[in-house]
């Protein structure tokens, strides 16, 4: 059995089985991250003419509700299906995701607010200044301001 031999630019033989040169590195250590990172601003409200459009679909859907017969409401009450809830504002704007006025947080304080007041000056509703934060480098945290 002939064994081929390999050599480097150096004119070395490489052994292929094992017993060659090692070339892991050594592993560096792990420097300590901050707890907390910085993320920016963030400025979230309703979008104007949701809380409109969110308001008719309702009333359409509790007035489509009353026209059903007796028989078809039991069919879709037995098929899992409910009657639709009574309209309430306060209900819907504690409970809806609020929708980012930009994508991008913003680095200073002082545009998220001029932001704010430029969106509730389209007719945003409920809108809020959020920081963005990292924890760990593992979880996102955001706090109200």
């Amino acid at each position: 059995m002939t064994q081929e031999l390999f050599v480097n630019l150096k004119g070395e033989p490489i052994n292929f089985n094992g017993g060659g040169p090692s070339f892991k590195r050594a592993a560096r250590p792990k420097s300590e991250a901050p707890q907390e990172f910085h993320k920016g601003f963030k400025v979230v409200g309703h979008r104007p003419g949701s809380l409109e459009f969110a308001r008719e679909f309702a009333n359409k859907a509790r007035a489509e509700w009353s026209e059903l017969s007796q028989e078809e409401r039991s069919k879709r009450l037995c098929s899992g299906l409910r009657e639709p809830p009574m309209w309430v504002e306060e209900k819907w704007r504690a409970e809806t995701k609020k929708s980012a006025v930009r994508s991008r947080p913003y680095e200073v304080h002082e545009a998220a607010e001029l932001c704010k007041q430029i969106a509730e000056g389209q007719g945003w509703l409920d809108v809020v200044v959020l920081e963005v934060k990292r924890a760990n480098a593992s979880s996102q945290q955001e706090a109200f301001l």
